[in-house]
């Protein structure tokens, strides 16, 4: 009932997009833009010290919110697109506008590899997290690559990861053996999962 009043839709799923570098923002459900703008306000205001609000033309006919302190940046913003919020802080708000223009076909939508995971794995899920391939830093981005799907059960919590095999000497050079330290003897014995890769 809290979120309802928040003006969430808690029926409905939230989304966290990570780009690197520090820019993110979430896709938040909306069921009552004006509680959702009095909440964010508020939380601008009491945790942010960013009292001022103020209203943005940000294309396609949408308006952006956001909350600064007198005479600076915004600290939060929120642009509604279809019943969801994209919601950002610091230099990220000023974003919020091409983020909420973003083209179907540029978007997860059209995402062959996510759609392929996701029909491995079980249907009946929690949470999903998704890393493309080729888009994440690293030496061997193709093996970092991969979706992973929670689902809370009254008994444990248990996770599936599906990372698809990219057949390439890349990847399988991730898995020659090097040079490590043995470092069991810095592992308590009443650990429950060990893991080592070298």
């Amino acid at each position: 009932e809290a979120l309802r009043n928040a003006g969430l839709a808690p029926d409905r799923a939230l989304g966290v997009a990570v780009l690197g570098e520090g820019a993110a923002f979430a896709v938040v459900p909306v069921s009552d833009p004006k509680a959702f703008r009095e909440t964010l306000g508020r939380i601008a205001r009491d945790r942010l010290g960013a009292p001022t609000a103020a209203e943005t033309a940000v294309g396609q006919g949408r308006t952006g919110v956001t909350f600064s302190r007198a005479g600076g940046p915004p600290e939060l913003g929120y642009v509604l697109v279809d019943g969801l919020a994209l919601v950002a802080a610091g230099a990220q708000v000023a974003k919020l506008g091409e983020r909420a223009a973003l083209p179907e076909d540029q978007s997860l939508a059209k995402d062959a590899q996510l759609e392929s995971s996701l029909g491995r794995l079980p249907k009946e899920r929690d949470a999903v997290v998704h890393v493309p391939s080729g888009r994440v830093q690293g030496s061997v981005p193709s093996l970092v690559g991969g979706t992973a799907v929670v689902r809370l059960e009254p008994s444990a919590l248990r996770a599936w990861v599906d990372v698809p095999w990219p057949d390439s000497e890349g990847t399988l050079n991730a898995f020659e053996k090097k040079q490590a330290d043995d470092l069991s003897a810095r592992l308590p014995r009443d650990a429950i999962f060990i893991a080592r890769f070298n």
